[in-house]
């Protein structure tokens, strides 16, 4: 099933560091899995203090699983929450 986590930072957390963070989980799962099914099935968006990564299997768990590290040891984990939803029906 498709999830969709919602991340959420408290004001002042760098926008670009958020961006470089996934950037570099996602470079760990190309390296891992392979650029075109990292490309083909992890969808995120990174917007003013929030993260949004869609997770369609265990390509997008790994990328979830390594962000969330990689947030927790760069800006703490009292600095951001994150919360899992199930993705609506007919959404893209």
């Amino acid at each position: 099933m498709k999830r969709i986590f919602i991340f959420r930072f408290d004001e002042g957390v760098d926008n670009q560091l958020i961006e470089h963070l996934i950037a570099e989980s996602i470079r760990a799962a190309e390296h891992y899995y392979g650029k075109p099914l990292v490309r083909i099935n992890v969808a995120y968006l990174v917007s003013k203090n929030n993260a949004v990564i869609n997770v369609m299997d265990e390509v997008g768990e790994f990328v979830l699983r390594v962000f969330t590290g990689n947030v927790s040891d760069e800006i703490g984990d009292n600095h951001f929450t994150v919360e899992s939803k199930n993705e609506l029906k007919g959404a893209v």
